[in-house]
């Protein structure tokens, strides 16, 4: 049967003493045959050496990657390092990442997870995603790549984020000895293990009518809506000017609606938009559909805080948790304004203090949220059950 604990250390700069913190915290529970850590930490973290140091001193794998505001059953903060250990003798888990992912994303991720399939004999029940935050490779890729690898197979994480939110030059992943850069890590868990996964975003009360349709897009990039340069339909919305995006409007959720074709229903979802290229096409955080439709809100932080409180009720209405994984957009705290660990605060708060937890920021979120099926999301909270 799984067990887990959390810990959190800011002891950024005594890279013994911050190793020392997270074993006390954790000395109470046993480990059994396989173990992990899922670990998420500011980037100062990285660049003091304390990653590299526990990594490489704390006795089993961990994986994960950098991240804003965290929190655990012992605490939160901005300038810390959270860790939630899961053990069992009956589950497995094993860690894998790419080498050279920016040069072959595709090739890379394949031979990754071939390494890792090859290492058990174990049904494989979910993978835990920690891709790195790359502004030309849309979210939905990390997704689609297991799609294709392991067909059906449940899909869960957090693409890495930093303080910067726009240039990601501090992020990284990690995965067994230290920390990475531009590297996609992830988990295959295997075994005895049932993960179910529940997931929010915006609301239907903070979205206003569909007021266009795509008629032309690819990947990531919107090029028109209804016919004209995405570009002009952002600037008649006053939401641009001269080409370019209107401070703020990157924490604007845009949803889009896909057209369903025959016997294959779809959901709505919400994208996050970058900026625009030279030809006035928005680049969006995902993938969007030519043909859906479109449409904005305005979210705020009591909307958010309530839908937040939904999902931590829902949360606790479960019977059998043994660990808890949870993961919001960075634009969630945005967001929060003057408070922005009050998303993390409610989190910690709300949820039941016997049920061993982690809480991180992320630059995007995958879950089977659409459907049932795998899917890259923005503005959205996510938690996979354990």
């Amino acid at each position: 049967m799984l067990q887990s604990a959390s810990a959190i250390t800011f002891e950024i700069d005594d890279c013994e003493k911050a190793l020392a913190e997270l074993q006390q915290q954790l000395s109470s529970m046993p480990l059994m045959q396989n173990t992990i850590g899922i670990m998420h930490f500011d980037p100062e973290f990285v660049y003091a050496g304390t990653v590299d140091y526990i990594a490489q001193h704390i006795g089993f794998p961990l994986a994960g990657c950098t991240s804003s505001t965290q929190a655990v059953n012992t605490g939160l903060g901005d300038l810390c390092l959270t860790l939630l250990v899961l053990t069992a003798d009956d589950v497995a888990f094993i860690p894998a990442h790419t080498t050279g992912f920016l040069n072959d994303p595709v090739g890379t991720s394949e031979q990754a997870f071939a390494v890792a399939a090859a290492q058990t004999t174990l049904p494989i029940r979910m993978a835990l995603l920690f891709p790195p935050m790359q502004e030309r490779i849309a979210g939905d890729f990390f997704a689609d790549i297991f799609e294709r690898l392991a067909p059906g197979l449940p899909t869960f994480g957090a693409i890495s984020i930093d303080e910067t939110i726009s240039s990601y030059t501090h992020c990284r992943t990690i995965c067994g000895g230290g920390a990475l850069e531009n590297e996609f890590a992830f988990v295959l868990v295997c075994g005895n293990v049932n993960p179910r996964f529940i997931s929010t975003t915006v609301p239907n009360k903070a979205l206003l009518p569909t007021i266009g349709s795509i008629t032309r897009a690819s990947g990531n990039k919107l090029e028109e809506i209804d016919g004209k340069p995405a570009v002009a339909f952002f600037e008649q919305l006053s939401l641009a000017k001269d080409g370019k995006l209107g401070s703020g409007v990157d924490l604007v959720p845009v949803l889009l609606n896909p057209e369903a074709a025959p016997g294959k229903p779809v959901s709505p979802y919400i994208r996050g938009i970058l900026n625009f290229d030279e030809n006035g096409a928005a680049l969006f955080r995902g993938h969007v559909d030519k043909g859906a439709s479109i449409t904005i809100g305005s979210l705020s932080k009591s909307v958010l805080l309530d839908n937040t409180t939904e999902l931590a009720d829902a949360l606790n209405g479960e019977e059998v948790i043994h660990a808890l994984i949870l993961f919001s957009c960075i634009v969630r705290r945005c967001v929060c304004g003057e408070t922005p660990q009050a998303e993390a605060e409610l989190v910690r708060a709300r949820l039941k203090p016997d049920v061993p937890f982690i809480f991180a920021y992320a630059g995007g979120e995958l879950c089977p949220m659409r459907l049932g099926n795998n899917s890259f999301q923005n503005f959205s909270l996510i938690a996979c059950i354990l």
